[in-house]
């Protein structure tokens, strides 16, 4: 079976973000404005063009509908409740993105099919997702045809038959009922994609049993797989060692706008999204608020436990602990790759001696973060090397700040690195980076070196932004962000 790029790059990516609010063909509940439809077929006359919702459903009662861009409309949003029960199909065709803010649901066993040219997305905003009531109903993406599940066992199964297969969840799913998974829902090794449409899979319980390498929603995947659009909200995975995640335990797996909640521990490379993110693997615009909780000589992040891939425009704002010679971060707690655009608010905590950082816990040689911040807190003991940013540095790191309290738990530090910005700079290279040293109740960047780190005044970090940051990037308000610098591509939440 043919394979489609569902995901965006880090060049992809930075232009998406980059490009003004382009103007679009609307489907909403305001009147029909600058579009004619005629033979089944709807085009915009002009900018600003807007097809009333009632209007559409009215015409896929009684036959096919194919909704064009044109006209200097380029992208087409959906944002008022869209549903039709007829047998016909909507087919959507843009020049650029294809953004879902309402709900659509296909009611019958009709279908849609979404088209878009290169550089443009299917996006799904809070509030929007589709629908499928019937999993005879079809679905089609550039071309590609999505095998319909509505559950979970159906999933498993699916990809027992089929591993590289492109599947779309066809409703949300309470997996409460399920009971407790052993180790994961599929151990197959999945190879293809998975398309949520915007769904949340809630209460999904997994346990895992001694010896197990790896344990999560899907075991293992192989390189190069796509997880996009989805929700895990309440999980509980607990588990007895190996890689631990939410959506994978590990793999190089390519995320796309998905989410975590709830609780994961007990693994040896533990993450909010994955526990060991493979060579290929990236994270886009995602997020996770999961308590991840690991232990002694654990590797815990946020999103990423220990990480080979990339991560962008992604933010995490969860509770992470790591026990004694633990590697922990609001992120990831060991990177060797990239992080670009993003930032943590986790709260982030060692039972004993750890490498932790708010964002990052140790920077592996040629890594690099850009363009981010961490405004957590970070909590440890002796032996620790801690900082507001990163644990250990060894890469580069450019145009980032830390607001994060970095809080030694005893009363005097045996043999601890300290430093607002990081605990020990090992390598590397730091340009534009800043640390408040009012808020991290630390004097210096780092216990040694990081000389070109700048501490700045709380005030002094609100009053504009830090020279080197480029205003394409970044942006500051005082009811944004409680007044600190935040990134347009990645707004706070």
């Amino acid at each position: 079976m043919s394979r489609i790029p569902m995901f965006l790059g880090a060049a992809a990516a930075a232009a998406l973000a980059a490009l003004p609010a382009q103007a679009s063909m609307n489907i909403s509940s305001a009147p029909t404005k600058n579009v004619v439809c005629s033979a089944g077929t709807c085009s915009p006359t002009a900018k600003g063009a807007i097809l009333n919702v009632t209007d559409l459903q009215n015409l896929l009662a009684s036959s096919d509908v194919t909704v064009n861009t044109g006209s200097g409309a380029v992208t087409i949003e959906i944002t008022a409740p869209l549903s039709w029960a007829s047998t016909h199909r909507l087919t959507l065709n843009a020049n650029f993105n294809v953004s879902v803010k309402a709900l659509v649901a296909v009611e019958g066993t009709s279908g849609l099919t979404v088209n878009y040219a290169g550089g443009g997305e299917l996006l799904f905003f809070p509030g929007g997702k589709i629908d499928f009531w019937d999993t005879a109903s079809s679905l089609s993406v550039n071309g590609a045809s999505y095998v319909l599940v509505n559950d979970l066992a159906t999933l498993a199964s699916d990809i027992a038959a089929n591993s590289s297969g492109l599947y779309a969840l066809a409703k949300d799913y309470d997996a409460g009922p399920d009971g407790t998974y052993q180790n994961g829902v599929s151990n197959i090794g999945f190879g293809g994609l998975l398309e949520g449409l915007g769904h949340t899979i809630s209460n999904l319980a997994i346990q895992g049993g001694s010896g197990v390498s790896a344990v999560g929603m899907f075991e293992q995947t192989t390189d190069g797989i796509v997880i996009r659009d989805l929700n895990l909200a309440n999980v509980n995975i607990q588990a007895q060692g190996g890689s631990v995640g939410a959506f994978v335990g590990q793999g190089g797996v390519n995320f796309v706008n998905v989410s975590s909640s709830g609780s994961i521990s007990g693994g040896t490379e533990i993450g909010g999204l994955i526990g060991r993110s493979q060579i290929g693997g990236n994270v886009t615009r995602s997020h996770s608020s999961a308590t991840v909780d690991g232990s002694f000589g654990d590797t815990v992040g946020g999103l990423v436990g220990s990480g080979s891939g990339n991560i962008f425009y992604s933010y995490g704002t969860g509770h992470v602990t790591g026990g004694p010679k633990s590697a922990v971060g609001g992120l990831v707690g060991s990177l060797e790759g990239q992080v670009i655009q993003s930032y943590s608010t986790a709260t982030i905590d060692s039972h004993g001696s750890a490498t932790i950082g708010g964002l990052v816990g140790g920077l592996v040689s040629d890594s690099t973060v850009t363009d981010s911040y961490s405004m957590g807190q970070v909590t440890a003991g002796h032996f620790s090397t801690m900082g507001g940013m990163i644990g250990n540095i060894r890469g580069s790191v450019s145009r980032s700040y830390s607001t994060t309290a970095v809080i030694y738990k005893s009363h005097a530090p045996q043999k601890t690195r300290i430093g607002g910005f990081a605990g020990r700079y090992l390598s590397g290279t730091l340009d534009s980076d800043y640390w408040d040293v009012d808020t991290s109740g630390q004097s210096k960047a780092c216990a040694s070196g990081c000389h070109t780190v700048t501490g700045l005044s709380d005030a002094a970090l609100k009053a504009g932004l830090p020279s080197g940051f480029d205003p394409a990037v970044w942006a500051q308000s005082a009811s944004i962000n409680n007044g600190y610098p935040y990134l347009i591509a990645n707004p706070p939440q």
